[in-house]
């Protein structure tokens, strides 16, 4: 866990492991790391096979308050969440649309590497994809077909052939709850279909 670049001496880490409480869990196993500007991002919830976060916000202790409510939260209610919902970590705060991102900082090979990527909390007022109540899946997943197209071509798809490749894809629609049993037994988000050509360039050189 120390990969997340934490660090704690043996015994209050071990204590705090042993509780075996959400908090506990997510204070040993997650750091909060400052990104471009106001924007924070968490790194170590790949250890619950569950995505990190991040969110934008002027206050650093207020974002570092949300990320980790959120974290808490995704431990202890196990929720199946899917990108268009909203969150707030209280009554006083404005809700956040989220968005399911893969993991776009590490490589693969980096030990800090989320497989199941992260949700970004869009900023007050945006709207972003709209949640439905059921989700197609593409299959084989559109990394793994974007990966081998560009292998077989021997350059870098363009936004059109990504766009063609998506709108052509063999995909099976699920309950939700189906998909993310999918994907943890796959063991890494895919691209989400309508932003498929956005996050293929920033995933493309973490591959």
């Amino acid at each position: 866990m120390e990969a997340s670049g934490g660090a704690w001496a043996w015994e209050p880490w071990l204590e705090r492991l042993d509780s075996g409480l959400p908090e506990d869990l997510v204070e040993t196993a997650v750091i909060t790391v400052r990104g471009e500007g106001d924007e924070l991002f968490t790194c170590g919830m790949r250890h619950f096979d569950l995505p990190d976060a991040q969110i934008t916000m002027e206050s650093p202790t207020d974002a570092i308050a949300w990320l980790d409510i959120f974290h808490v939260w995704q431990l202890a209610e196990t929720p199946i969440l899917v990108s268009g919902q909203t969150f707030r970590p209280d009554e006083d705060s404005e809700r956040r649309v989220l968005e399911r991102w893969p993991d776009h900082r590490h490589h693969v090979q980096d030990g800090r590497h989320n497989p199941f990527g992260l949700w970004r909390f869009l900023a007050p007022g945006q709207t972003g994809l709209q949640p439905s109540a059921t989700v197609p899946v593409i299959l084989p997943s559109l990394v793994a077909m974007l990966v081998s197209l560009e292998d077989k071509k021997g350059r870098p798809l363009t936004q059109d052939e990504v766009e063609e490749i998506v709108y052509n894809a063999p995909a099976i629609v699920m309950e939700h709850s189906h998909a993310v049993t999918l994907e943890r037994s796959r063991g890494y988000v895919d691209l989400e279909p309508e932003l498929a050509w956005e996050q293929w360039q920033l995933v493309r050189p973490t591959l």
